[in-house]
């Protein structure tokens, strides 16, 4: 286990840290069947290639939500494909936490914390990928700070994928 990057405030009872690869994968894998988008093996295969940092969120030795970190490629799961991100640039794809430990500051903290060992590695900007729908992280990401740059609609027709803009220049914005 590694050790806590920051523990907040002993009310909530939770801490956040950089996972390890064995305990974030098996955690995903087994919150697969009730969140189908937890575990998708392209993102772990590109998380490998790429260095992507994943943060955990513990409460009680227990991992009850995560922030996935992508650098220099990620794969967008709604876009089926690699995205490549320019150098020093992070995207997060990916924030999850438990429902019993939602609306308890643990998203924000991920956020957070996310942008703390980013700069610190002196990464100089910072995307995140958000449906449309998600309304609950677009307020989190909106309150961080996070701006809209861009939306993307992605529809696959007869096993063909088109996206509404072209990835490639928004991730040159």
């Amino acid at each position: 286990m590694s050790d806590p990057i920051q523990h907040v405030p002993e009310r909530t009872g939770f801490h956040v840290e950089v996972s390890t690869d064995e305990r974030i994968v098996n955690w995903l894998k087994r919150h697969h069947k009730a969140f189908g988008w937890l575990y998708i093996p392209e993102e772990i295969t590109a998380k490998e290639a790429y260095g992507h940092h994943y943060l955990t969120a513990v409460h009680k030795g227990e991992i009850i939500g995560c922030i996935k970190i992508g650098v220099n490629g990620i794969y967008v799961l709604d876009f089926d494909r690699i995205l490549r991100i320019p150098t020093r640039t992070a995207m997060i794809y990916d924030t999850f936490v438990l429902p019993e430990y939602r609306r308890k500051g643990v998203c924000s903290c991920l956020i957070d914390e996310s942008l703390k060992l980013l700069d610190s590695e002196g990464y100089r900007s910072v995307w995140c990928h958000v449906p449309p729908w998600n309304t609950p992280s677009i307020k989190a990401y909106s309150r961080a700070g996070f701006k809209r740059m861009a939306r993307i609609r992605f529809v696959r027709i007869l096993a063909f994928g088109f996206c509404s803009r072209s990835v490639s220049k928004m991730i040159a914005m």
